[in-house]
């Protein structure tokens, strides 16, 4: 290799190395942002809304970790498997990894949370009103937060930080506000509302965002 292929090289190797070093650091600090802005909001509702209503809304947090136990590892292997065909260059093997990985998880989801709406219908007789309602909530709300699985993992493994990070942030920010203000309204159920609400605007912002 001459030498002024070699100065090209390192050139074209420091230049990528800042590009990602500025968009992980765009990322990292729009996370921490975000996470202040959820310690503000959960501090705010629970300042609005008594102890035994909170119960409920807790319970739509417990339900999704609960279903999200039962991944198969599709999004883990896409983490492993996205960043190596995007060194190859090889556009055909990437694009049906994230074609897999969107149709897999997303059935996956689909069937988890059929069954357990299933159990929770069944099983309803056990349960005062307001866990059935926090139940099938926060059994929407998993099944909608897949889309949004789905593509920070393709933001993420193509290095699109950038994006992302304005993404989550707006969201971020817009929760802030619309959650105690509907819990000021509207009480639990406006929360409740809120949440599906909110899931579906973040997923709409990743579906027609481009993460390539």
């Amino acid at each position: 290799m001459s030498r002024k292929g070699s100065r090209n090289s390192t050139l074209l190797k420091r230049l990528q190395e800042s590009i990602f070093f500025k968009n992980a650091l765009a990322y990292s600090g729009t996370n921490a942002v975000e996470q202040v802005l959820v310690m503000i909001r959960g501090f705010v509702v629970r300042r609005i809304l008594p102890p035994e209503i909170m119960g409920f809304w807790n319970f739509t947090a417990v339900i999704q970790g609960f279903l999200g136990m039962f991944d198969l590892g599709c999004i883990a292997g896409a983490n492993r498997e996205l960043p190596i065909t995007l060194g190859r260059h090889d556009l055909i093997e990437e694009a049906k990894i994230r074609s897999t990985t969107f149709w897999f998880t997303l059935l996956q989801n689909l069937i988890i949370s059929i069954i357990a709406f299933a159990y929770f219908y069944y099983k309803r007789a056990h349960y005062v009103p307001w866990e059935i309602i926090a139940a099938y909530v926060g059994i929407f709300v998993f099944l909608i937060t897949s889309f949004q699985v789905i593509y920070i993992t393709f933001f993420v493994t193509s290095n699109v930080f950038v994006p992302l990070s304005k993404i989550s942030l707006a969201a971020s920010i817009l929760d802030a506000i619309a959650f105690p203000l509907s819990a000021f309204l509207w009480g639990l159920s406006g929360i409740m509302v809120m949440a599906v609400v909110s899931t579906l605007l973040r997923s709409l912002f990743f579906s027609f965002s481009d993460a390539s």
